[in-house]
């Protein structure tokens, strides 16, 4: 009886809209009655276990979950970065999250203010912020991991909200795919030993490789925005050849295999379209200023000679650079 009488009383609460849950399960240990307990609008109602498997299935029970945790950062913040917590998931939750931004797009920066705040309040305390060599069960550690690898991508505009949302979503993507917030930050550490700062980069750069002149009008850690000189390039459309196609025929144009027979010196950089249709060479700078002069490509090669960055720069001279580690 009374079990029917917790089944009437969940079916009346039903119809109420599901603000939040709880998870804790227990156990009678007289056997009466086996049960976890769901709070809906803020009232605690015990369900039967076999009720649960069929209410988890219902579709608007999962929507019910979804929007709780939308509606509690530090729920949404739980689930996203436990390793115990499914993939479609953390699909779902994003998906919630993007269905918020579409239907309320004020709700939902106003939801990843709540996030960043969330974050960002475990700053002072110092054990969180330590990187422990073990994982550690806390949801403090967690977010010190995360509070770390959010301070990282935005390094150079640490305190724009705009950014910080933006770092924080992305962060939440990626969490979509990884077991787990300390495996995430593995491999970010990883990854980021890997990478180079910009003086790194150009310090690799042979110097006997003639390059572009520019000025460099804004400069960060990875990456800056330039404004080049006029320069010429040769250039290759990618219709049907993959990457190592369009390189050997450049390649294969600057080392000689052109109507004048004519070998070139290598430059750099190598530019490719950002849609990938295109891949360019730079020409050596003494065609720079007059292209007629340079060598023509063999008709069947699939060469074009072109001026101004190859259409690379035809809305302007300045252009964002992004340094990488190659393939």
């Amino acid at each position: 009886h009374l079990r029917r009488l917790v089944s009437a009383f969940l079916c009346i609460g039903w119809i109420c809209p599901a603000n939040s849950f709880s998870g804790s399960l227990f156990i009678s240990k007289f056997g009466v009655c086996s049960s976890t307990d769901f709070r809906i609008e803020h009232a605690k109602l015990h369900t039967p276990l076999e009720m649960i498997p069929a209410m988890r299935n219902s579709k608007r029970f999962q929507l019910a979950i979804q929007m709780s945790q939308i509606d509690e950062p530090p729920v949404f913040l739980k689930a996203m970065m436990s390793s115990r917590v499914s993939k479609s998931t953390k699909s779902d939750l994003i998906s919630a999250l993007q269905n918020l931004r579409k239907s309320d797009e004020r709700g939902a920066i106003q939801f990843l203010d709540k996030l960043v705040q969330e974050i960002d309040s475990i700053s002072s305390n110092r054990l969180a912020m330590i990187k422990w060599p073990i994982r550690l069960p806390s949801y403090r550690a967690k977010l010190g991991c995360f509070k770390r690898m959010l301070d990282e991508l935005v390094q150079d505009e640490p305190t724009e909200p705009r950014r910080r949302r933006s770092a924080v979503a992305q962060l939440l993507r990626q969490l979509q795919e990884e077991s787990g917030i300390f495996t995430m930050e593995q491999e970010y550490d990883k990854k980021k030993k890997s990478e180079c700062t910009m003086e790194d980069m150009l310090a690799r750069t042979p110097q006997d490789l003639e390059t572009p002149k520019y000025d460099v009008l804004v400069q960060r850690k990875k990456w800056e925005v330039r404004a080049y000189k006029d320069f010429s390039v040769c250039s290759f459309r990618m219709q049907d050849q993959t990457n190592g196609g369009a390189f050997n025929a450049l390649a294969g144009y600057i080392f000689g295999k052109n109507q004048e027979s004519v070998k070139m010196a290598m430059t750099t950089p190598v530019i490719s379209s950002g849609d990938g249709s295109k891949m360019s060479f730079v020409m050596p700078s003494s065609f720079w200023t007059d292209l007629s002069k340079a060598p023509r490509p063999q008709p069947t090669a699939g060469v074009e000679l072109e001026v101004a960055g190859g259409g690379l720069l035809e809305r302007g001279e300045t252009v964002a650079a992004l340094w990488f580690g190659g393939f």
